[in-house]
């Protein structure tokens, strides 16, 4: 089994080729504060992966209309972002 040293505690998983991590975040328009406490913050969720060929990363608003249930807008998706979450966590590749 090949791991990376930074997936020390994490729960050893054969032949991984692939991370991926989901988060729910705040948005603001602009760096006045903390996206959360501004006052014209976008609810989002986060979607980031990597594998050995590079990262992806994308972006759904949330949407919470007053009435009615919310929902996530299309994905917006966004190549080569530099995803620092997960470097270093794949093995290193071997060649056969």
């Amino acid at each position: 089994m090949r791991l990376s040293p930074r997936t020390t505690g994490l729960n050893p998983v054969e032949d991984v080729v692939r991370y991926a991590h989901v988060a729910e975040a705040f948005k603001a328009p602009d760096n006045t504060c903390r996206p959360s406490l501004h006052e014209q913050h976008e609810e989002i969720v986060v979607i980031q992966a990597r594998d050995y060929d590079g990262e992806v990363a994308g972006i759904r608003s949330i949407v919470r209309p007053e009435s009615g249930k919310p929902y996530l807008e299309q994905l917006q998706i966004m190549r080569d972002v530099g995803i620092d979450r997960f470097s270093g966590l794949l093995p290193p590749r071997v060649q056969h």
